[in-house]
């Protein structure tokens, strides 16, 4: 099957970007080598344009070497392993993504055995969305720093305002719905603290509009830190119905954000890419072959929770400092 055109020019485009940046057709091989956990004679043909890049490694390539703004959005067409689903006529709209994520996850909630993997380098939506003032601190920045959004270009953060978004309210259904979902998941010591990085760039920016917002968004990522720690010590994300809940570190993540839910009657892959674009995939070769590098994954990864208290104690431990050192160059 001839590859179109459109999807080879963008293609290229990246692999010069990782040409430049590398010094040589060889070292982004090696790279893609590595990164992707291919063959070299596959890397080569990726290089050479005669494959395309799957989703996960294009994604991954634009983390890396630099974003294409609109690969989606923009008309070049879909990946051929995945669906863009939640896109409004406006790309500023990010309700729909966060509708259409709740409704998946009510059917595969209503499916005996289904778990979700889920391996993120950022803090997980699912998680993020149990707090509504951290929802709305993430819309927020996501409208104006990533969607560069004309309208928030020219407000400041409102904690009060952004909370009345209707995007939270969605966002707080969807939590409900995760909680019912049993899942397996993978972060790094560092993905808490992406949220941390939003309220240290909105006071950097002098984007908080009030003081008190900013404490109340500290107070807010130490009760989700307490929350996080009690389902990861439990076991459970809902004792009364023994949702299982398994949590690991791993720190070679980088930019990898992705959900993979697995079940006799259902699988399916979502990627969040490029804020805007939610993708979805429920091709069987793809997402076995995603399923076995989790696994791979794994065994290099270190459980946290009761079977690792020492560590996770640390890990929350560091944590709570770094929340308390940022708070205090505020006052200082």
């Amino acid at each position: 099957m001839q590859i179109p055109e459109n999807l080879t020019n963008k293609q290229q485009e990246l692999l010069d970007r990782a040409i430049a940046a590398l010094g040589s057709k060889l070292e982004v091989v090696k790279w893609m080598v590595k990164r992707f956990e291919i063959s070299q004679s596959s890397a080569y043909r990726r290089m050479n344009c005669e494959q395309l890049l799957d989703i996960v490694e294009l994604n991954l390539m634009q983390q890396e070497f630099g974003n294409l703004k609109h690969t989606f959005n923009g008309g070049v067409g879909v990946h051929p392993e995945f669906t863009l689903i939640g896109v409004s006529k406006s790309k500023f709209v990010i309700t729909e993504q966060w509708k259409l994520m709740g409704e998946f996850m009510d059917k595969v909630a209503a499916i005996p055995g289904a778990h979700m993997f889920h391996v993120a380098a950022n803090l997980p939506l699912f998680m993020l969305f149990s707090s509504k003032k951290l929802t709305a601190l993430h819309h927020y920045w996501s409208q104006r720093v990533v969607l560069e959004n004309p309208k928030f270009l020219r407000k400041p953060f409102i904690l009060k305002h952004e909370i009345e978004d209707p995007a939270i309210n969605i966002a707080q259904v969807a939590w409900q719905k995760y909680l019912r979902i049993s899942s397996t998941e993978l972060w790094t010591r560092y993905t808490l603290e992406t949220m941390l990085d939003k309220i240290v760039f909105l006071r950097k920016h002098n984007l908080l509009d009030r003081k008190s917002d900013e404490a109340e968004l500290f107070v807010e990522l130490e009760e989700m830190l307490e929350r996080v720690a009690t389902m990861a010590e439990n076991g459970y994300k809902r004792n009364d119905e023994k949702v299982v809940f398994k949590l690991s570190s791993y720190e070679g993540l980088h930019f990898n954000n992705y959900a993979i839910i697995n079940s006799n009657e259902l699988r399916g892959y979502y990627l969040m890419h490029n804020v805007n674009d939610l993708l979805f995939s429920t091709n069987e070769q793809f997402i076995e072959r995603e399923l076995r590098k989790f696994d791979r994954t794994m065994v290099q990864a270190m459980p946290l929770g009761s079977s690792n208290k020492l560590i996770f104690q640390r890990i929350l431990s560091d944590y709570r400092k770094k929340l308390y050192q940022t708070r205090k160059e505020k006052e200082s």
